[in-house]
């Protein structure tokens, strides 16, 4: 459970990046790892987590997947 909340829990700052932007799936990963590491370090300093390595590859994945459901929406609303 804990797994899906985090890989839903980037996909609306990823959309809006890629709308906005309308950038490449590279550019959206190196976002995405400043924001991850923003999220990890907030949830240390304010002491209500830890730094988990893990939880980048799951801010990845949601990133991805968000990444590839705005590409094939676009793709299929292509005129």
């Amino acid at each position: 459970m804990n797994i899906i909340v985090k890989i839903f829990l980037v996909m609306p700052i990823a959309l809006y990046y890629v709308i906005k932007k309308d950038c490449i799936l590279g550019q959206l990963i190196t976002f995405i790892l400043g924001v991850s590491f923003i999220f990890e370090v907030a949830k240390l300093l304010s002491l209500r987590g830890y730094f988990d390595v893990t939880d980048f590859f799951y801010y990845m994945a949601g990133a991805a997947f968000a990444y590839y459901i705005y590409r094939s929406i676009k793709f299929f609303t292509k005129k």
